[in-house]
């Protein structure tokens, strides 16, 4: 019996960012910032990855008329609140209404609502670009260790050339987020 090899397609996320932690990607201007973003989201969605992946967007996507407690549950039942910082886990805190958050509180808050919400992979635009160096510090001590203790991949992609220089998974190109493998498959003729 003769057999028909033909190529498929697999697509994966990128090696480079399949271990968990907070991953820095560096554009030059804001333009090609905000395309990369795009790239990412719309190539995620493509490959099927709409329910692992979740997204930050420069602008804050806090319902801001419901508490925070019911910001974090927007994508999904109750969760564990144990995986929030000590800080965030008290009820002024969680009963607080969304529009009082300021800074790193919305962006924290927009973070965990993605990992309690079980994504795998998160992709941020360039909202730390407008905080200042002890906002980000905070928020990255933050997220580093989110990210590692529930084993998810936060994509930030900045414009800030210091920043990335700055951290352990730092990239100065934009790699492809999703890659193709392509598999033989053979079959009868």
């Amino acid at each position: 019996m003769l057999f028909n090899t033909r190529k498929i397609k697999a697509t994966k996320l990128n090696p480079i960012f399949d271990r968990p932690g907070v991953y820095f990607v560096s554009q030059s201007t804001l333009t090609a910032a905000f395309s990369t973003f795009h790239q990412y989201v719309r190539a995620l969605n493509d490959a099927g990855w709409a329910k692992r992946a979740g997204v930050i967007a420069a602008e804050s996507s806090l319902v801001p008329y419901l508490p925070v407690r019911s910001n974090l549950f927007l994508n999904g039942n109750e969760h564990n609140l144990n995986v929030l910082p000590r800080q965030m886990r008290n009820s002024s805190f969680l009963n607080q209404q969304s529009s009082e958050l300021h800074g790193i509180d919305i962006l924290i808050v927009q973070l965990f609502r993605e990992i309690l919400a079980g994504k795998q992979i998160i992709v941020t635009g360039t909202v730390l670009d407008r905080l200042s160096g002890p906002e980000i510090r905070a928020f990255l001590s933050v997220a580093k260790a989110a990210c590692t203790e529930q084993a998810v991949s936060l994509i930030i992609i900045t414009t800030n050339a210091d920043l990335a220089a700055t951290a352990g998974h730092s990239l100065t190109e934009a790699p492809e987020i999703m890659v193709t493998n392509r598999l033989k498959q053979g079959s009868p003729t």
